[in-house]
């Protein structure tokens, strides 16, 4: 595997780890702030997860250029596109109805 090929692949697989963590801890935020008394110390350590350790990982691969811009991009995107058609498929209860 050639260095370009490499750089690629882990500007992909970056993008897509970096996709799904974000898209976890926003889900399991979520969950806590509907609570009707979310525990607070899981709401800081969500927090502080999402946006004092998660996005200065991701702003730093990509301004160090550890990792293609492109690749990254793609890799994030193709986890928001499979995310969103996820949520949009029919229930199997549904489908059985029709």
């Amino acid at each position: 595997m050639n260095l370009l090929s490499l750089h690629t692949f882990l500007g992909w697989t970056s993008g897509a780890l970096f996709s799904l963590l974000n898209l976890i801890l926003l889900k399991r935020l979520a969950k806590l702030l509907a609570d009707s008394l979310p525990s607070k110390r899981q709401l800081i350590l969500l927090i502080f997860l999402k946006f004092g350790l998660l996005y200065p990982v991701g702003l730093a691969l990509l301004f160090l250029k550890v990792v293609s811009l492109g690749a990254f991009t793609c890799g994030f995107s193709a986890v928001l596109v499979w995310s969103v058609f996820h949520v949009m498929r029919p229930s199997p209860e549904k489908v059985r109805n029709d």
